[in-house]
């Protein structure tokens, strides 16, 4: 869980951040000169804006699941390597 987790967290970061930055400071400017009217970018951020909260278990569901898948063909392997 800890492994999903961090990566939620940096794709939080690396991502979210710079769209969240983006869409407060330079898309109101935009849409006041007249751009991005029919923009598919912000008809999806809208979304994701108006519901992260429905789309947060996804997000820590899915990641755990790969990410379990990933660990469980190696975990013999890890738990020697934390044994010494």
């Amino acid at each position: 869980m800890g492994a999903t987790y961090g990566l939620l967290v940096v794709f939080l970061m690396a991502i979210c951040v710079p769209i969240s930055a983006f869409l407060v400071f330079i898309v109101p400017a935009l849409k006041d000169q007249g751009y991005l009217k029919n923009s598919v970018f912000l008809a999806v951020a809208d979304f994701v804006v108006a519901w992260w909260w429905a789309l947060l278990p996804f997000a820590v569901l899915f990641p755990a699941i790969f990410i379990s898948r990933y660990f469980a063909s190696r975990w013999s392997r890890i738990v020697e390597a934390l044994n010494g």
